[in-house]
């Protein structure tokens, strides 16, 4: 949750415990309506909120990996390249263009592995006859279904971190509108009392964070180069 959200939560939050230490007297349907889905916000904004958290660290740990799982793969898919480029073109052929190595992209790593796998399953002698552990073939396969897994557990994560931001934004705007209909009947409700309308006052303003200073919000300087993402 970004300090934006967090400072409108704690005014929610505020705004919550004031009509519980200030019951309006007489009791006014409208008002409890309002107090009653302004504490339904604030279990909305927290559910979002474990979720974004949750989704964050799942996207994380599938980031790591994917990054553990990639190193591996290439390496594996590196010595099988490399092999492949030393076989009989006339017994083999078209062997060193099919176990050409991959570029960045963890789907065209993923894409290219499960080629590698179905190439050389039915001339797995050819390779294990040059050092390959007998079992290459196999690793290949545990290596890509992993990477697999790791890739689907990041945009999971990803996309329950985005659900949950965008959750926490919607529901904290509906409860700021709530908490303003509030703030109009309880204005007429404490005209005559001073002392309680600067509490209700106090409990609704969203606090500010400090300006950063002009040093930390200097722009990067222009051309400074970018880490590319990979999906």
């Amino acid at each position: 949750m970004n300090r934006k959200d967090t400072n409108r939560r704690e005014a929610l939050l505020r705004v919550k415990q004031f009509g519980i230490d200030h019951p309006v007297t007489p009791a006014n349907a409208g008002v409890t309506a309002l107090q009653t889905s302004i504490a339904a916000v604030i279990t909305q904004v927290d559910t979002h909120s474990g979720d974004q958290d949750t989704g964050r660290g799942l996207a994380s740990g599938g980031v790591r990996d994917c990054q553990r799982i990639a190193k591996d793969l290439r390496a594996l898919m590196r010595h099988i390249s490399d092999i492949g480029k030393t076989l009989d073109p006339d017994a083999f052929p078209g062997i060193a263009q099919q176990l050409r190595m991959p570029g960045n992209s963890y789907q065209v790593l993923e894409t290219r592995g499960r080629a590698f796998l179905e190439v050389v399953t039915p001339i797995k002698t050819a390779f294990v006859d040059r050092m390959m552990p007998a079992t290459f073939d196999e690793d290949l396969k545990d290596l890509i279904d992993e990477f697999a897994e790791a890739r689907e557990r990041k945009h999971t994560g990803q996309a329950e971190q985005v659900g949950g931001t965008a959750g926490i934004g919607d529901a904290i705007s509906r409860g700021m509108r709530l908490a303003r209909q509030l703030d109009a009947i309880l204005k007429v409700a404490y005209a005559n009392n001073p002392s309680l309308l600067a509490a209700w006052k106090s409990a609704l303003k969203v606090k500010r964070d400090p300006q950063l200073s002009a040093s930390a919000t200097t722009p990067p300087t222009p051309g400074t180069p970018t880490v590319p993402t990979q999906s």
